[in-house]
């Protein structure tokens, strides 16, 4: 069996009233983040999206942003609490 690197997640770009969304996205962030998963996502850098890049980048994980609009996908950074962008 193939071994997973990196996982694709869909979420909103709207914060959820209910707080237990965001601590759900921030746990998805820290375990991705703890098993070494990168996180491969598109779209804006906003609400939920955000929480979940910002986590697993806080906790020495990897993600990035693609674009795939018909075109090659082309990496675009994503900035961290460090401020230093996506890692490959």
């Amino acid at each position: 069996m193939a071994e997973i690197h990196s996982i694709t997640v869909y979420l909103g770009a709207t914060i959820p009233k209910n707080p237990i969304y965001v601590d759900a996205v921030r746990k998805l962030g820290r375990l991705m983040a703890a098993h070494g998963l990168t996180l491969v996502f598109g779209g804006s850098k906003e609400g939920t999206m955000e929480i979940l890049a910002d986590e697993i980048l806080h906790n020495g994980g990897k993600a990035g942003r693609r674009y795939f609009h018909g075109q090659p996908s082309r990496r675009i950074p994503v900035s961290g609490p460090d401020g230093d962008g996506c890692r490959p």
